[in-house]
């Protein structure tokens, strides 16, 4: 999510989106690290996806957030490599995401995962142009 979507959502938007999305039907895994007792980053899984797109199988990002003050200590690292190899052991094909156009660090990120553009480009709903990344969890057997 861009700095500005972040910075324009007021504590009561961020409380009700959190609500909202533990409050469900059937609440997501919601996966967090830390560091001395603080909260450093959470990784928010869609299965499956939402993308009414993807093929079968596929698994989405819904949400990645590491504390600014935590970049670089590899903490969104081991988030996004802790779910894709829970997502392969439970046989999902592929993971999806979407990252905000021009984004540069989290496209190095991303890529230096193994994640790569997939063409599919959108909006966000705050207006923000973004573009889908794509992880095979199923190596090509050819």
């Amino acid at each position: 999510m861009s700095e500005a979507s972040l910075s324009a959502l007021g504590v009561e938007e961020r409380a009700r989106w959190w609500r909202d999305l533990l409050g469900g039907e059937t609440p997501p895994r919601v996966t967090v690290i830390g560091d001395h007792g603080g909260l450093a980053g959470f990784l928010i899984p869609a299965e499956p996806s939402r993308d009414p797109a993807a093929v079968e199988r596929t698994a989405e990002i819904a949400a990645l957030n590491v504390d600014p003050e935590q970049w670089g200590r590899g903490f969104g690292g081991v988030l996004v490599r802790d779910a894709l190899e829970r997502l392969r052991r439970e046989h999902w094909r592929a993971v999806t995401l979407w990252v905000a156009s021009g984004n540069e660090r989290a496209i190095r990120f991303y890529r230096s995962i193994g994640f790569d553009f997939d063409g599919a480009r959108g909006v966000d709903d705050n207006g923000v142009a973004e573009q889908r990344m794509t992880f095979d969890l199923v190596p090509f057997k050819g």
